[in-house]
């Protein structure tokens, strides 16, 4: 897919290294894009969401906490929902509609504020995803304390070497 056209954003022109996130997130069924506050990432995310729309891609935008969806929402000016709403939580015997037996219908799931989420929803989101059709991008400032449950997803995974990391610096 030629992203060329997307680095544009109204009168705000992406960096070079910006740029380089559509270009990561369109080569890779996982990608990861972190960096502190200030960097860009949020123009990143809305240049990919502009590129999503024009192909008419499905996407959802998530985050772990309700505060984090709201602060995601304002600004890339999209629907931003809970990682616990995305994935069907059920209060009253706690657990996840979406797993193991059913899957994303999605193009694409973007989670911002990675650093906040701990091990279990981020599990649940794993086995959420149909990797053959569903590309997952991870967005977190590596300076932003980590979760307050078990494990730092994003530290982890940054340094697993594992899963393409995108920063600015």
């Amino acid at each position: 897919m030629n992203t060329d056209k997307y680095f544009k954003i109204k009168d705000f022109t992406l960096t070079p290294e910006q740029s380089q996130t559509l270009k990561m997130v369109c080569g890779n069924n996982i990608s990861i894009l972190t960096d502190s506050v200030g960097t860009g990432k949020s123009s990143s995310i809305l240049a990919l969401i502009n590129m999503l729309n024009s192909n008419n891609k499905s996407f959802i935008l998530a985050a772990p906490t309700r505060t984090a969806a709201k602060v995601a929402s304002r600004y890339i000016n999209t629907r931003t929902n809970t990682i616990h709403k995305l994935l069907g939580f059920n209060v009253i015997i706690k657990s996840f509609t979406y797993g193991k037996n059913k899957k994303s219908s999605y193009d694409m799931v973007i989670i911002y504020e990675v650093s906040m989420c701990d091990i279990c929803p981020f599990c649940s989101l794993l086995e959420a995803i149909n990797f053959k059709k569903t590309k997952l991008i991870l967005i977190g400032d590596s300076a932003q304390p980590p979760s307050v449950g078990a494990e730092n997803i994003l530290y982890d995974l940054v340094n697993s070497k594992v899963v393409l990391v995108k920063t600015y610096l």
